[in-house]
């Protein structure tokens, strides 16, 4: 039980060590007006990084997904052309 509360310890301390060195980290980009490695090191710190799928409609293999995309498009290119000309016809009565 001990060693539980060492290891939770020592995470905590750890975390503590690594924020207090980002916060000196913006803190020096400020001061020195780098603004724009302030902007980097709060979005790095900051942000969330979330991870994206690599599942579309139950593929993963990145050229099935891309033909799957590419047939979704095709398909409304072809619905638009098809209401365009649809349109003009009907304009020329």
């Amino acid at each position: 039980m001990q060693c539980k509360a060492q290891y939770k310890l020592a995470i905590k301390q750890n975390r503590t060590a690594n924020d207090s060195y980002i916060f000196n980290d913006l803190h020096d980009y400020l001061m020195t007006k780098d603004y724009s490695s302030f902007w980097e090191t709060w979005k790095a710190k900051f942000t969330t990084h979330d991870t994206v799928s690599g599942i579309v409609d139950g593929a993963s293999d990145p050229t099935v997904v891309a033909n799957k995309f590419a047939n979704v498009y095709l398909n409304q290119h072809v619905l638009i052309i098809l209401l365009h000309k649809a349109v003009i016809f009907l304009m020329s009565f």
